[in-house]
């Protein structure tokens, strides 16, 4: 940055620009534990644990830090992280800007500066993150420092900045392991700029990157302690390489771009929904403005952005939440700053002391716009809702009690790690038993004070040697709690409402579902919400309903799998009515396709065919090739003795995914009725092998004359 542009504002603007956001970021952050992942980094950054691919270590080590900090509360102490980073990044945008729109002069690009500084900063996005316990606005500030690295290092010709991106590189990787795609636009700036000896440093970037890079060997170092949270315990390389590359979710890495049918469906909902809520219609012209203005002045400056911005839309194209874009909107403030440097420029107001004055008052009147405009939805100061909506249940349970959570397993291990509450009970994440490879195995050495069966388990036997474990533990007389989650269907005849949302095992099967045990469940569940909506802030709070919503649905099959489809049609009506438009209208597309299918169903059960039939077709206008939508649609066609349209609905499930069983045996029976023995046998077969241990196994080898195992 040349002499002059450094003088065009005070070196202060910039520091009181990021204490002034740092001060509401931190005022409007959540006071204790929030959602989604927080509490899980809450847990691993107080107790250095391992946390979810690709590990984040960089994260941990610098919210550990803050750990240490004498004021409020620890969950706290860890969110100002998100807070701090955010102001730093919104300094370090502050004088990307300035230098790179400084050919358009250099009061101009430090206005357009503070401006962008502003509009960034008060986003209903960059603000959300900042207030809460994630690595978003980290990955931002890991961003923004390697850009103005690269620029001050291509300005000066200091190899020290370039040197030092080179590092904040490896340090951003290890903070969000999708850091690592945006990098050739980095390179593309190198390569762009690099006249002279261009080997030798890109051989010393390498090495500065590794350096940084080597922050991941926190993660083997730490799950050899054997720390309490430790997802994958990678210790051995093939663990280690799987966690930092997330071979966990590797089938949906750019899913979109590799199976073209799938593209346009999330481009669609990314440009309708997702970029609105980021952008705003004068955005798109300047940022044209500031790209013409690049592509002038600083073409590899223009080029990387532009693949940074590309990378990262691409990679997480079918994400709805608009937090995954940052970076995106980062580049695009950039692109905007410099188009509207360009602007002011045109518009020489910050010539005269009257346009200055103006330009002063603007910003100003746009920073405490945005804050009275935004604050009744940002400021979760007040929020204990996140920390405390599942705790009633956490602290009811039984002395020495067993909990098999999954989306629990994050609160109940910080209630226990970070609040040392009950730590009597034992808190064990179902995916450690289903998926032992890419979780971490259950062994004696983790869990002593409950029964392991004798023996070990792989992914294909993991459901049995689970059933085993919750035997031994039942005849230990250990008290067992569930998670309402997709293994119901397994598990349900031995289990029973128990607390507001979880289940408890019992040794005998519950038959039948009395009246009254049903009855008080859904009192129980009233009175939580009613309780949740007067005090605690329930109606505002958007984030707790991907919880409640998946609870209730499998609530609800729950009550259908034992005989009850009236009360599990009453639970899902109930779902509809208190998250859909009748109150809060946060239903997710996919949560409404299953709220449709689980009503349909529950309606065919109880013979009300055609209401049945208008879910299943509803669901269908919404989305044509849904496999539920036309499996139990040929369900219903079986049912009612339309047989063309039965087998017609069947080959369209089937031809949506053709790995299902419900479908096969459908069509199966279908063929059976149709005197073509042969074949519905054949069909009948192949639906066994894919039925696993379930209720629809059991039904195929009764059909096909073989012997039932007992539950």
């Amino acid at each position: 940055m040349n002499a002059s542009a450094s003088k065009a504002f005070s070196p202060a603007v910039p520091a009181f620009l990021g204490l002034a956001f740092f001060l509401l970021y931190a005022a409007t952050a959540a006071p204790s534990l929030g959602w989604r992942d927080s509490p899980e980094f809450t847990v691993t950054a107080h107790t250095l644990g391992v946390s979810h691919p690709a590990g984040y270590p960089t994260y941990n080590l610098l919210a550990k830090a803050l750990t240490f900090l004498p004021l409020a509360g620890l969950a706290f102490r860890v969110t100002l992280l998100s807070a701090v980073s955010a102001a730093l990044a919104l300094i370090f945008l502050y004088h990307l800007v300035s230098w790179a729109g400084r050919g358009t002069g250099d009061k101009s690009a430090a206005w357009a500066a503070a401006g962008t500084v502003l509009l960034f900063g008060l986003g209903p996005t960059f603000w959300e993150n900042a207030g809460e316990t994630e690595v978003y606005t980290l990955n931002v500030l890991f961003l923004v420092l390697i850009l103005f690295c690269a620029v001050k290092w291509s300005s000066g010709r200091n190899e020290a900045w370039l040197y030092a991106g080179a590092l904040f590189s490896g340090l951003g990787v290890g903070n969000h392991g999708a850091l690592a795609f945006l990098l050739p636009g980095l390179l593309i700036y190198f390569f762009g700029h690099s006249r002279t000896d261009t080997w030798r440093r890109f051989f010393l970037l390498g090495f500065f990157f590794l350096l940084g890079f080597s922050v991941y060997l926190y993660l083997p170092l730490r799950s050899a302690a054997n720390p309490t949270f430790d997802w994958g315990n990678p210790e051995t390389w093939s663990s280690f390489f799987g966690h930092v590359t997330d071979r966990k979710d590797a089938e949906t890495h750019f899913r979109e771009v590799r199976h073209a049918a799938l593209f346009w469906e999330p481009a669609r909902i990314f440009i309708s929904r997702t970029v609105p809520r980021l952008f705003w219609p004068l955005g798109l012209p300047l940022c044209v403005l500031g790209g013409v203005e690049l592509f002038r002045v600083n073409r590899p400056l223009l080029f990387g952005l532009l693949w940074i911005l590309l990378a990262n839309v691409v990679f997480f194209l079918k994400w709805t939440n608009p937090t995954a874009f940052l970076p995106a909107w980062l580049c695009a403030a950039v692109l905007w700053g410099v188009g509207l440097a360009r602007g002011l420029t045109w518009l020489t107001l910050f010539r005269r002391t009257a346009g200055r004055a103006l330009l002063a008052a603007l910003g100003c009147a746009v920073f405490l716009g945005g804050v009275w405009f935004q604050l009744p939805a940002q400021d979760r100061s007040h929020a204990f809702l996140p920390a405390e909506a599942f705790q009633d249940d956490y602290e009811s349970m039984a002395m020495d009690g067993v909990s098999l959570t999954a989306v629990l397993w994050f609160h109940q291990r910080a209630y226990q790690d970070v609040f040392r509450m009950r730590e009597d009970l034992t808190v064990m994440g179902l995916s450690d038993f289903l998926k032992p490879r890419l979780f971490n195995r259950v062994t004696r050495d983790r869990f002593p004070g409950v029964v392991l069966p004798p023996g070990g388990y792989e992914e294909a036997s993991s459901v049995r040697y689970l059933q085993r474990f919750v035997a031994a533990n039942l005849d230990a007389n250990r008290a067992i709690y569930w998670e309402p989650i997709d293994l119901t269907e397994i598990f349900y005849p031995n289990l029973i409402p128990d607390q507001e949302l979880l289940f408890r095992f019992t040794r005998r099967p519950v038959n039948p579902l009395e009246q009254t045990v049903v009855q008080a469940a859904f009192d129980r569940l009233r009175a939580k919400f009613q309780r949740e909506i007067e005090d605690e802030g329930l109606l505002e709070d958007p984030q707790i309903d991907a919880y409640y919503i998946r609870f209730l649905t499998q609530f609800a099959v729950y009550l259908r799998l034992h005989g009850r489809p009236a009360d599990s049609l009453a639970m899902l009506n109930f779902i509809k009515e208190m998250f859909g438009p009748g109150l809060k209208n946060t239903v997710t597309p996919d949560d409404l396709d299953n709220l449709d299918n689980l009503m349909g169903v529950s309606l065919l059960d109880l013979r009300r065919t055609g209401e049945a039939e208008s879910h299943f077709r509803l669901l269908l206008s919404r989305h044509k090739e849904s496999y539920e939508g036309w499996a139990n649609l040929g369900l219903l066609f079986l049912k009612t003795g339309r047989w063309a349209e039965a087998k017609a609905a069947l080959e369209r499930a089937l031809a949506a995914d053709p790995d299902r069983p419900e479908a096969l045996s459908s069509l199966a029976e279908y063929y059976r009725r149709q005197g073509d023995e042969r074949q519905a046998v054949r069909l009948y077969r192949k639906a066994l092998t894919k039925a696993a241990d379930s209720r629809l196994a059991a039904h195929i080898r009764r059909e096909l004359g073989g012997p039932t195992p007992a539950p």
